[in-house]
């Protein structure tokens, strides 16, 4: 897809920056090692090994347009003394219109009733099945600039929010961030829940059988983290019982199989993991890389760096 390429306007903006050379590597090919061993201080790249990356003569910092940097081996490239930095802040809008749009067609039941023109016949089992999005809770697992941007359209749309965050406090807009002890009866009131947390040690399964069943029937889970988050054999226990709807963005292993049994579910909503897509997706993320450069040509520390270890900062269970 084009928005994921460095095409020309992404090329042209770095190399407006003082002092730096800015290259397109290809993405494979003796071309690309050629140019790996002509050397470079950073490289801004979706994805690369360490064993490739030993290639560039003089590398200090490698950076990637994702949230996440699930497509680096971090600790690898940590222990080889490289600096690695994602990218944060451009993805949430985008994000978080996916992850509502999503919600609400599981609740106003489009998934089921938009295939046959609603027809005549299937009119009482439709409104049977229509949720109330006003009035209702809504609960964040991650506030960050994805679960703030969910919960400003949660809180337009009349909901009352809560989220997991890594202090109890309760924020300008008034969200109240809870920790994990108050996870369960935060679950309890919960009709919509949105996940954007990252993957790791720490998030690991954390919506498993036990918490997806302290659930209101029926509810709304949207996942728009990473699905190791969520154990999927429980969610479609859940499903199949009419108890939970799902829209989910990010599954356990990517691409979704053709024969998983998340394809057969209606009351399964599955996105190929684009929800921050947008056409100027790479452009933005240029004009962070910009200032993340400005910034080393500086000396000055990066933003959003790397430590290892996966998210257990964030939360430990």
């Amino acid at each position: 897809m084009a928005c994921w390429a460095a095409n020309e306007p992404v090329l042209a903006r770095l190399r407006t920056l003082p002092g730096w050379v800015v290259t397109a590597l290809p993405e494979y090919g003796a071309e690309r090692s050629a140019m790996l061993r002509e050397g470079a201080d950073a490289i801004w790249t979706w994805s690369a090994g360490a064993e490739e990356l030993a290639l560039c003569a003089g590398l200090r910092w490698i950076s990637t347009p994702a949230a996440g940097a699930d497509y680096l081996d971090v600790e690898t490239l940590l222990r080889s003394g490289w600096i690695v930095t994602t990218s944060h802040g451009h993805h949430g809008p985008a994000i978080a219109e996916h992850a509502w749009a999503m919600a609400l067609m599981l609740a106003r039941g489009f998934h089921h009733g938009a295939s046959d023109r609603a027809a005549a016949s299937e009119r009482p089992e439709f409104l049977e099945r229509v949720l109330d999005v006003a009035g209702s809770h809504c609960l964040l697992l991650g506030i960050g600039g994805v679960g703030s941007a969910i919960a400003t359209r949660a809180l337009a749309f009349g909901c009352s929010c809560s989220a997991l965050g890594r202090e109890a406090r309760i924020r300008e807009d008034g969200v109240r961030v809870v920790e994990l002890t108050d996870l369960d009866a935060e679950l309890h009131r919960s009709r919509f829940v949105f996940n954007s947390l990252p993957g790791g040690e720490g998030t690991h399964q954390l919506l498993a059988e036990r918490r997806l069943s302290l659930l209101p029937s029926p509810a709304v889970l949207v996942n728009v983290g990473r699905g190791s988050t969520v154990d999927e054999e429980a969610l479609l226990r859940r499903v199949r019982a009419g108890q939970l709807r799902a829209g989910l963005d990010v599954v356990g292993v990517e691409p979704v199989a053709a024969d998983s049994p998340l394809r057969c579910e209606a009351d399964v909503v599955l996105t190929p993991h684009v929800a921050a897509v947008t056409p100027d997706y790479l452009l933005r993320a240029a004009e962070q890389q910009a200032a993340q450069m400005q910034r080393f040509s500086a000396g000055e520390p990066l933003h959003w760096q790397e430590a290892g270890g996966g998210c257990s900062t964030v939360l430990s269970l």
